[in-house]
């Protein structure tokens, strides 16, 4: 069984909720540059790289629901190409910058709620 985008997706849907990140005004920044940082800490330390330069979360947000939702002031209060545009860029900078690197040490991670029922419970316990 090999971990997907959708997997990655169903954590980060998991991880938002569970640590009440809101993408709202005044939080939009900080809770999106934790929010790369997991999903890379996903791509590259759980997932053992396999999917690291496949996920987008740009489309991800496009195209599911619940993510769309989540990010739904964002994409309002700037339209949708300028939201877009700034996510992405936050995460493709984090992606490049190894945030996820940050999340392998278990003293960071014990700060936030990571442990979701889609993760392998063999991954988990990076």
């Amino acid at each position: 069984m090999n971990f997907t985008n959708r997997d990655v997706t169903k954590n980060i849907i998991e991880f938002i909720k569970n640590n009440d990140l809101e993408f709202t005004a005044g939080r939009r920044n900080s809770d999106l540059v934790t929010l790369c940082g997991f999903i890379d800490y996903l791509c590259n330390y759980v997932n053992d790289h396999e999917i690291s330069d496949s996920y987008d979360l740009v489309e991800e947000i496009d195209s599911n629901e619940e993510l769309n939702m989540i990010f739904s002031d964002w994409i309002h209060f700037y339209g949708g190409e300028t939201a877009y545009d700034d996510i992405d860029t936050i995460w493709v900078y984090a992606r490049q910058a190894s945030y996820g690197k940050w999340w392998t040490l278990k003293e960071n991670r014990d700060n936030f709620t990571i442990h979701s029922p889609y993760l392998f419970a063999e991954k988990e316990k990076v």
